[in-house]
């Protein structure tokens, strides 16, 4: 039995086989009308049918949504692409071209759903469902990369359109290599008016197409115009439904097969879709090219002051919010240590418990007590910061003051602080790249490109000496790419061999590795699958603790400890309270 909400998700269509009541199915009906704004015709056991000729315009195919047992997704899908359209509208914009016109409608749709979820809260867990299995709903025609393509084309405007935000460009580029952000910041600008939404992306379609495609699309132009409006004889339409029927069992055959050489993993991997693919084991091509180095080798010292003035033009520090945030910490980490004060001391802070001692006896000089500070230098801190690409502008900013408010925090309770940063030395692959083109181009080499890991600060090394050294992100050229395992493979091994007893490792990042070369040349998860194992090696070893901070992106689905800011200001409470609980966590 498949189970659908209606619009206020409070109550269900079930929709089977057996559902033979005529009162109960028009109730049905009239709830699937309602949230398609009744420009669904009907919905029963046989499909769904549409007013006018909308259906031509969406991704319906009722024999794969009966097949596949995704109902409750689809109906919801099918009837808010429907709720959020006006089709005069898209009529007179959309493309003639075949493949411009599937692009058009697959962002068409990611923008209705986007509307819908917003309005009708229910739907937005069963669209889940088709968020997964878009491509099943595509013509049976297209190659199992194309499909993949568009999977990935609709699931990020699905998530821009409803974050009103634009993240994972770097994606998306990898597919579509003519993708220009400018256009896409234009079209995300002009989400709410619809009409000069269809009039901007019917003029940006053509960057979703591979150029490969171009010069065939040109010479077809005029054969497409000509047959576009023809209607596809019964016998096709029985061969499409036969194919996507077979390419359904198909796929559902390799879900229930694990598959044990390369072969059928490669097979796998051409499906598209993350959830059959065979993790790769991670590997190296070479670590021939990788560089860990002090941020003040990279640049001259007089470079560094410059772009140190560049970051405080960015952000004025605020010193009396920093000092609030230290005071309050530091109460936390003293209440935490029974051992905190050592008395009878002839100098410090004055003891109110020997008062009375001291107006008996004015002779009496061991009225004071100290801090006890093996507490604080018993602890180290380190900070690592992602410097990918994706966190240039803002986000970088924004990382850069969490850092050092995190880092002058920390130093004034007396605790050690160790601050470093991860890119790679080039974009899509360094001299890694190019010597396996040399050798070769051996399968699956793993990791194809240089990594530079950059100390900004060690924990040895107070903040003011240093405090230059992480303008160096604003250096052009500096932020590429991420591979976030090995990064923090790099700063556990730092922390291991530091003599503190308690080590904390806190990651500042913007989400996903991304890697050109290396997801290019291996299986598509081979970086999210070693960064998820490395994590969970982590967080299962009691020495270390790893927290993260996500900038602007929610990194909870890595990092069991993790929260996520959009700016400084969020800060205040939320940093401390977690801070806290990591300092709370063992007794020392």
């Amino acid at each position: 039995m498949n189970i659908i909400r209606d619009v206020l998700g409070e109550k269900f269509l079930m929709n089977n086989g057996n559902n033979s009541n005529p009162t109960e199915r028009e109730l049905h009906e009239s709830i699937v009308k309602s949230l398609s704004d009744n420009k669904i015709l009907s919905f029963n056991n046989d499909g769904i049918k549409f007013k006018r000729e909308v259906g031509k315009h969406l991704f319906i195919n009722n024999t794969i949504n009966e097949k596949t047992q995704i109902s409750r997704g689809y109906v919801d899908f099918v009837a808010l692409s429907c709720r959020y359209c006006q089709f005069d509208l898209l009529e007179k914009y959309i493309p003639s071209r075949e493949k411009e016109v599937l692009i058009f409608k697959i962002i068409n749709i990611a923008r209705s759903l986007s509307i819908g979820v917003e309005q009708f809260e229910g739907c937005k867990v069963n669209l889940k469902e088709i968020e997964k299995k878009f491509e099943f709903l595509l013509e049976p025609h297209l190659d199992d990369d194309d499909k993949k393509k568009l999977n990935h084309l609709f699931t990020f405007f699905f998530k821009i359109f409803c974050e009103k935000k634009i993240s994972d460009f770097f994606f998306l580029k990898k597919r579509f290599p003519k993708t220009k952000l400018k256009e896409i910041n234009t079209l995300l600008r002009n989400f709410d008016n619809e009409e000069n939404f269809f009039r901007l992306l019917s003029k940006i379609v053509s960057m979703f197409i591979d150029p490969k495609d171009n010069q065939t699309n040109h010479d077809e132009k005029k054969e497409e115009k000509d047959f576009s409006q023809n209607k596809e004889s019964q016998s096709e339409k029985k061969e499409k439904l036969k194919k996507q029927e077979f390419l359904l069992e198909e796929i559902r055959s390799r879900q229930k097969i694990r598959h044990d050489d390369e072969s059928e993993a490669e097979t796998s991997k051409e499906k598209g879709n993350s959830n059959f693919f065979r993790k790769q084991k991670y590997q190296i091509f070479t670590k021939k090219f990788d560089l860990s180095i002090d941020a003040k080798k990279i640049v001259p010292a007089q470079e560094l002051s410059f772009l140190r003035k560049k970051l405080d033009r960015e952000y004025v520090s605020d010193e009396s919010f920093i000092n609030k945030l230290a005071k309050k910490l530091e109460k936390h980490l003293f209440s935490i240590q029974k051992n905190y004060w050592k008395f009878d001391q002839d100098e410090g802070y004055f003891d109110n418990s020997k008062f009375a001692s001291f107006i008996a006896n004015g002779n009496e000089t061991s009225i004071f007590k100290i801090i006890d500070e093996n507490f604080s230098k018993n602890t180290v801190v380190s900070l690592l910061l992602d410097n990918s690409g994706s966190m240039r502008g803002k986000p970088i900013v924004t990382a850069v003051k969490t850092t050092e408010i995190i880092a002058k925090i920390l130093e004034k309770c007396k605790v050690n602080v160790e601050i470093l940063g991860f890119t790679t030395r080039e974009w899509k692959g360094g001299q890694s790249k190019k010597l396996w083109e040399e050798t070769g181009k051996i399968e699956k080499p793993g990791r194809l490109n240089d990594l530079l890991h950059i100390v900004y600060k060690d924990s040895k090394v107070s903040w003011p000496v240093c405090k230059n050294n992480l303008a160096l992100v604003l250096k052009e050229g500096i932020l590429k790419e991420n591979i976030d395992g090995e990064a923090l493979i790099w700063a556990s091994k730092r922390l291991r061999i530091k003599p503190e007893r308690k080590k904390i490792l806190i990651v500042i990042s913007d989400g996903a590795p991304v890697d050109d070369s290396t997801l290019s040349a291996n299986n598509s998860n081979i970086l999210d699958d070693h960064l998820k194992n490395v994590i969970e090696k982590l967080e299962n070893d009691s020495s270390i603790q790893l927290f993260a901070i996500g900038i602007g992106h929610d990194v909870s689905k890595y990092y069991k400890e993790a929260f996520t800011i959009d700016d400084v200001s969020m800060l205040a409470e939320v940093l401390v309270d977690n801070l806290v609980k990591l300092f709370k966590s063992e007794t020392y």
